[in-house]
């Protein structure tokens, strides 16, 4: 995995955020550093997407399951759906890893740009970081997993039995 960002990366992406900010300035962005000053965690909502979840937040997926291809950085988005059942987007993150100080970054940030509101319940995969960083930043919050990714680790797991029975599906 490519950890160090190409020349000029971070800085691009600051000055994205910022125009972004210039042009909208609800647009909400922070950024995380570690104890050499290197930047390694962005999060960033808009005004549409803040007022989204004021509306509908009740319910929230946190996906951290992509990864931006060249770098192996996590993407985390944090989607629900609107009252038409559309997919919406609520705040999206690139995280510097998928580790329990990142998440509770990740959790706490978006809770900030979310007027100091959480969700009622949280989607999320199977990850004993992701749960933990839950439980500490949001207890209030009910945290489920996922029930495609649960049905396609099941479907894994289990394919020799898939394979030989008929009923078992």
């Amino acid at each position: 995995k490519c950890k160090v960002p190409h020349y000029g990366d971070v800085g691009a992406s600051l000055e994205y955020l910022q125009k972004m900010q210039h042009g909208n300035p609800s647009l909400f962005y922070a950024v995380k550093s570690d104890e050499d000053g290197n930047l390694t965690n962005f999060l960033w909502a808009d005004s549409k997407s803040i007022m989204d979840f004021t509306h509908f937040g009740d319910v929230v997926c946190l996906d951290s399951g992509y990864e931006v291809q060249g770098y192996g950085r996590p993407i985390a988005l944090f989607t629900g759906l609107n009252h038409h059942r559309q997919t919406v987007i609520f705040g999206t993150a690139l995280l510097y890893d998928e580790s329990f100080e990142a998440f509770r970054w990740l959790l706490d940030t978006f809770k900030m740009a979310m007027n100091s509101t959480h969700p009622k319940t949280l989607l999320t995969d199977r990850s004993a970081v992701i749960s933990e960083a839950v439980a500490v930043s949001w207890p209030e919050t009910a945290h489920r997993f996922c029930v495609w990714q649960i049905y396609q680790n099941a479907l894994q797991q289990l394919s020799q039995a898939f394979h030989g029975s008929r009923t078992l599906e």
